[in-house]
């Protein structure tokens, strides 16, 4: 080949590449990868500053980041800078106490970082909108995900029971907690700060109102070791109203406040449910005697409670019973359990043999 062929192929080479004959297939090839990149970041989010909730929408132009953020049902215009190849977001709003920057990774939809205000920072977490906040695999409650708290509560009868407020304790630091509380089908998944010493505790406490008196009753853990944040943990609990709780029970404790001419350690107890009890479940008739001037683990609820003396060697007799409050003694007494400072869980009443 002479020069003068050689120059007119490389001339005509150049002018198909210049041209887009080279380039079409790598051109082919950027373009997907590019929407992947603008997916990362654009879209709708939901996340926590330290225990504090906002949702966010992000817009991607190049490496510019805008939007807006939802914070304590304010709306705050965003602006930031994403860098691909480090997986780095930064953006920044301005507060009323001064401008917000929020700096940190994502990565597989999580993004872990930091909220900093004035020189103070907490934790800054998010995840797609519509997912549970921090949880790469939102469905699987059965291995750990790093830096997440997840699990279920539900009841005895193993229903999912929903609002509970669920929270991981650090062990090193005193209160500093990081709280959530489980959704409709009884699901919490809560996402763990990084960057922090000591490692975790879960907990979690039912409140509601039942008979117009407010209760916060503990729920049972399946593991209550402690763990790491980067490891990450499952703990599922349980809403149990009786059973042993170490030395005590999951269930109230009942006072009889007895009369005399009478051996109390005789008389039979029937406990008869009166409409569902605390945890939303139905009850069942229980039969019980006192043991040290109690009835222990009675599944907390409203109860119509009738007694009977069982004297050895004579006839059964009906008892009389009434409230600690009222004054008609009766052949029936309904309680409804309270929380006493002294005596926990408890609910009283008088009984005596008829006169």
């Amino acid at each position: 080949m002479n020069s003068n062929t050689s120059i007119r192929t490389r001339l005509l080479t150049a002018l198909l590449v210049f041209c887009g004959g080279g380039l079409a297939a790598p051109s082919t090839a950027a373009k997907p990868a590019q929407t992947a990149v603008s997916n990362t970041v654009n879209g709708a989010w939901r996340g926590t500053f330290g225990p504090i909730e906002f949702t966010a929408t992000l817009k991607l132009q190049g490496p510019r980041v805008t939007g807006s953020v939802v914070v304590l049902g304010k709306t705050y215009p965003v602006t930031g800078e994403w860098k691909a190849a480090t997986g780095r977001l930064t953006w920044t709003y301005r507060h009323i106490n001064g401008v917000v920057r929020v700096d940190g990774v994502l990565k597989n939809g999580v993004f872990q970082g930091r909220n900093v205000l004035n020189g103070q920072d907490t934790p800054a977490n998010m995840t797609r909108s519509g997912s549970p906040a921090g949880a790469a695999t939102p469905t699987d409650f059965r291995s750990p995900t790093p830096y997440v708290l997840k699990g279920t509560v539900r009841n005895a009868a193993g229903q999912p029971v929903p609002g509970v407020d669920v929270w991981a304790d650090n062990t090193l630091y005193h209160n500093m907690n990081v709280l959530g509380r489980t959704d409709a089908q009884g699901q919490f998944v809560l996402r763990l700060p990084t960057g922090q010493l000591g490692t975790w505790r879960a907990g979690a406490r039912f409140h509601t109102v039942y008979q117009n008196v407010p209760f916060e009753l503990d729920l049972q853990v399946n593991d209550e070791a402690a763990f790491s944040a980067d490891r990450g943990a499952v703990r599922h609990f349980t809403l149990l109203t009786s059973g042993p709780r170490g030395d005590r029970f999951w269930g109230g404790t009942v006072w009889p406040n007895n009369g005399s001419g009478y051996s109390f350690g005789r008389v039979e107890y029937t406990f008869t449910p009166v409409g569902p009890l605390v945890d939303g479940t139905a009850g069942q008739v229980l039969k019980r005697f006192e043991q040290h001037n109690t009835i222990d683990d009675i599944p907390v609820g409203k109860y119509r409670v009738t007694a009977r003396y069982l004297p050895e060697g004579g006839p059964a007799q009906d008892m009389q019973l009434k409230s600690r409050q009222g004054e008609d003694w009766g052949t029936s007494v309904t309680i409804a359990f309270r929380r006493e400072p002294q005596y926990g869980v408890m609910a009283d009443f008088d009984v005596r043999l008829p006169r």
